[in-house]
């Protein structure tokens, strides 16, 4: 089907765009003016949806008429269903996120949140009587927000679907319930844990080996994971439904407590990490249909996501700071990083054709950590993501290679996503020319007083990246204001030898710099090795907390509630009472003296009769 088959209108709806063509769905984005917002709109010919089976039609009509009763936040809104000549089509939200990603690993705490968002979006559907039946990475959809919204609810199901993610049951043409979601939503979290499939194997085979082969525990693949996953994993997973999870509800409480565990319960950020998101936002992708992810390659194959073709359009994260640490925060298991010399780097970056698409999503940031430093202080929440990556570079280069290379922040390269590598010092004097600041130099490499320390250990890397930070974080005016009197390569020489001078604390010179932070760098810049942090897997550690507090969120309290007042008791009422008969009987009274003492005759007469008054008492008194 050409795309100048685009209708211009179906139903109340304006079409704008052709989002995908298959040979079952049509995809438009449209606009509804009674609901004044873009939607998109899933199209079948009437002839193809009877083709399949007898009441395929009313099913359709049923389950899309179902599902526009979910409001859920999880859940891609289902507006309506309609049909305009011979085509039907169900109106959807039209929203922005990508295509989660099949078979990818992500940290523990982020395939917590993503699995307990989609339990939960899945447990509502359940508790109103819908089964969606086609869990899949290619119904879910992440939000910029690290929200998970499952789209196709209220779309039939032609085919088979993926059939490494549909239960046993499914399978085997059985009747199935709620169940059949169970065991789909425990493939993603295995594979989320993992960054595999629990049923590994060629494509052809897979349905055999859903129904049939068991699971290795995740934590085989995961060494860092608790048994407490390996058992809820098998549960979700087990062969019979009977066996699963009843309700979504229990499979996400008994995740919440296993990651509670894990974190020697430590609550932790209840958002999905900068790094997970980005990793989907930047991913090669290309829309497609249903139809078309049908025949998509299996998942035996190098995994790939793709911008799903149902109501989605690829978005920049709001208010996410930029860059951030990338794919090698979510894989651990990697082991070293080979850093690409910078001609290579160059030519790959100018060779990809989603460059332009990458910076318009992420924002163009600085290709070294040398493009950080500015005149100006640089927030913390805008570089500490760079901070983290450089760490986590450092690290990658292993203890062998600690000593390889000096740090400089031109050497200290970033890709479009945000990961660092460390060039080597000879390819970037052939780019940038030559490196020879000894701002950067550990006191151990100068000085013979301080002691010179293991040449495997990365305490002079982790003073360099000390100083780097510094410098960025103040900026270069301040900077040089702090260290004046280093005007040359000779007097930061002297300088460094010298152990007992020492940088001024960051928070002494910027109050808004956060504490931890300022501290942080004190013990990195401190000029004794034996005394310098040298764990940089501690220091990763305490910069990704730094980088967790750096996104805000304003959180909308409800006002307390009034306070009760209590029940008077009869004593206090009684003395309540009293009080105001005083305070009438005192009005009344001055309001009659001044009343008498204004006409001359009353007042006459009150005298007359207040000395009367007076002469009576005192013949009582007598008498």
């Amino acid at each position: 089907m050409q795309a100048t088959s685009q209708p211009t209108r179906l139903g109340q709806y304006e079409i704008r765009a052709t989002l995908a063509l298959g040979p079952i769905w049509r995809i438009y984005k449209a606009f509804s003016p009674n609901l004044h917002c873009d939607v998109a709109l899933k199209v079948i010919a009437k002839d193809v949806l009877s083709g399949f089976a007898d009441g395929m039609a009313d099913r359709f009509r049923g389950e899309a008429s179902a599902a526009a009763n979910l409001d859920h936040p999880g859940i891609v809104k289902v507006y309506e269903y309609g049909e305009d000549g011979e085509s039907a089509f169900v109106a959807t939200e039209y929203m922005q996120g990508w295509r989660l990603r099949e078979q990818f690993r992500v940290p523990r705490n982020d395939a917590v949140n993503l699995i307990t968002q989609l339990l939960e979006a899945l447990d509502y559907a359940h508790q109103n009587g819908i089964v969606h039946r086609a869990i899949n990475p290619s119904n879910l959809l992440l939000s910029p927000e690290g929200q998970i919204r499952v789209c196709n609810f209220g779309v039939v199901r032609l085919g088979t679907g993926a059939p490494s993610y549909l239960a046993p049951e499914q399978l085997l043409g059985l009747e199935i319930d709620r169940r059949c979601d169970i065991f789909s939503c425990g493939v993603i979290f295995y594979e989320l844990l993992t960054g595999a499939s629990p049923f590994p194997g060629a494509p052809q085979t897979v349905a055999e080996r859903v129904r049939h082969d068991k699971e290795n525990p995740p934590s085989d693949l995961n060494s860092s994971l608790s048994h407490a996953f390996d058992r809820i994993c098998a549960q979700a997973l087990a062969k019979s439904a009977n066996e699963r999870y009843a309700e979504a509800r229990s499979f996400r409480d008994d995740v919440r407590r296993a990651n509670l565990e894990a974190a020697a319960g430590v609550a932790l950020s209840p958002l999905v990490s900068n790094e997970t998101i980005v990793s989907h936002a930047s991913f090669k992708s290309k829309p497609e249909s249903d139809d078309m992810a049908s025949a998509r390659k299996s998942a035996a194959a190098a995994p790939s996501a793709r911008i799903s073709s149902m109501p989605i359009e690829p978005a920049s994260p709001p208010s996410r700071p930029s860059p951030v640490a990338g794919r090698a925060a979510m894989e651990p298991e990697s082991k070293g990083s080979h850093a690409p010399t910078e001609p290579a780097a160059s030519a790959a970056k100018k060779s990809s054709p989603d460059l332009a698409r990458l910076e318009e999503l992420l924002g163009k940031s600085p290709d070294s950590l040398a493009g950080y430093c500015e005149d100006a202080p640089c927030p913390p929440e805008r570089v500490i993501h760079a901070f983290v990556a450089t760490v986590q570079a450092l690290i990658a280069q292993g203890p062998a290679n600690c000593s390889a290379e000096a740090l400089f922040p031109q050497n200290i390269h970033f890709d479009v996503v945000g990961r660092a590598t460390i060039l080597s010092t000879q390819s970037v004097t052939q780019t940038r020319g030559a490196l020879n600041s000894p701002r950067y130099a550990a006191p151990e490499m100068i000085s013979e007083k301080a002691s010179a320390g293991d040449p495997t250990r990365p305490a002079p890397h982790i003073y360099a990246l000390g100083m780097m930070f510094y410098e960025i974080l103040l900026g270069r005016k301040r900077f040089e204001k702090a260290f004046s009197n280093q005007h040359s390569d000779l007097s930061w020489l002297r300088w460094q030898a010298d152990l007992e001078s020492k940088a001024a604390p960051l928070k002494s010179l910027l109050p808004e710099c956060p504490l931890a932070l300022s501290d942080l760098l004190e013990s990195m810049m401190e000029k004794h090795a034996e005394k310098r942090q040298a764990d940089l897997n501690a220091i990763l550690s305490q910069l990704k907390d730094i980088a967790r507090r750096s996104n805000r969120t304003v959180v909308l309290r409800k006002p307390a509630p009034a306070r009760k007042q209590p029940a008077p008791t009869p004593k206090a009422t009684a003395k309540k009472s009293a009080k105001l008969l005083v305070m009438a009987i005192f009005v009344v009274a001055c309001g009659a003296i001044l009343f008498v003492w204004q006409d001359q005759d009353l007042h006459r007469q009150a005298l007359s009769l207040w000395t009367e008054l007076i002469a009576g008492v005192r013949h009582l008194l007598r008498w």
